[in-house]
């Protein structure tokens, strides 16, 4: 059976802009930065995080992967972009984009 991660207490950082040039999009970039997942190694990294998030922390899918990592039909036409914590280099969550697939061709034609 995979094994939870504890809930950790978070503390929300203060929000306010100091300076005008100080913008929260600022703050945010200067601490994560966000990488197409373009190549098979990137987007496997995203499956990974996928994985973590909903078959071990949110057991929605079966945790049962030997690889650990979480994959599906769409992910053959989708778009998967993985965000990256600048100081360790690593890559702290995911998303992707499921882009609709071409429609069969009308056979009554």
């Amino acid at each position: 059976m995979p094994r939870m991660l504890a809930a950790r207490a978070f503390k929300a950082p203060s929000i306010s802009v100091k300076r005008a040039d100080d913008t929260l999009l600022k703050r945010f970039d200067s601490h994560f930065t966000t990488l197409p997942a373009d190549t098979p190694e990137r987007v496997q990294i995203a499956q990974k995080i996928r994985y973590q998030v909903y078959c071990v922390e949110n057991p929605h899918e079966r945790a049962d992967n030997p690889e650990g990592v979480e994959t599906d039909e769409f992910d053959s036409h989708a778009v998967h972009s993985i965000l990256v914590y600048r100081d360790a280099h690593t890559a702290l969550g995911t998303v992707r984009l499921i882009l609709p697939l071409p429609e069969e061709p009308d056979s009554r034609r």
